[in-house]
């Protein structure tokens, strides 16, 4: 023997240790060891798992992207229903001022014209919000715009229309804030 040749030979029998492909004492590629085989089993079923939980964190996300909706959603019919009836407040004011208008009739032209300015204003102040008035004479009845108080005769071109207003109606964008209370025409039968 000398100091090169040991005496024996090694025969590497891994797999992935092969360089020229596998001889016929070699197990073959598919026949992986046991501990191979069980970790590329577990980092199957961590990917297995791995996307069960992307589906139900997706499934979360899409939850709470829908709950969040419905609540701005709900926010905003409150923030309306609260300016709604914050504006009906000061549209019960304004009833007060025609009123005041309505009884100066004849009476000094200094009042009424300071009354007709805190119309105005009061009308302007309100369509900054969003408000305005209906104008519903010669309009024909709708019950959605317009509560009648009451019917009158009139010649037959004229009915179902409204022939007088009795307090004047407010819409809040294309909401009505409230309906006018006017007379109808009703023609004799």
């Amino acid at each position: 023997m000398s100091e090169d040749d040991p005496g024996f030979t090694v025969h590497d029998r891994r797999w992935w240790s092969q360089e020229g492909g596998p001889s016929t004492d070699q197990p073959a590629p598919d026949d992986k060891p046991s501990y191979v085989q069980h970790l590329e089993n577990q980092i199957a079923d961590q990917r297995r798992r791995l996307a069960e939980a992307q589906e139900l964190i997706r499934a979360a996300t899409d939850e709470v992207s829908r709950a969040r909706a419905r609540i701005e959603r709900e926010a905003q019919r409150d923030q309306q229903r609260w300016r709604a009836e914050f504006l009906r407040g000061f549209i019960e004011v304004l009833d007060d001022v025609d009123r005041a208008l309505a009884a100066t009739r004849g009476a000094d032209a200094g009042v009424r014209d300071g009354l007709e300015l805190i119309q105005r204003r009061f009308l302007a102040r309100l369509a900054e919000y969003g408000v305005q008035r209906i104008d519903a004479t010669d309009e024909p009845f709708d019950p959605r715009r317009h509560d009648a108080l009451t019917m009158v005769p009139v010649r037959a071109e004229q009915d179902g229309r409204v022939v007088g207003v009795i307090a004047p109606g407010y819409l809040l964008g294309d909401e009505v804030l409230r309906p006018a209370q006017v007379a109808v025409g009703r023609a004799a039968a």
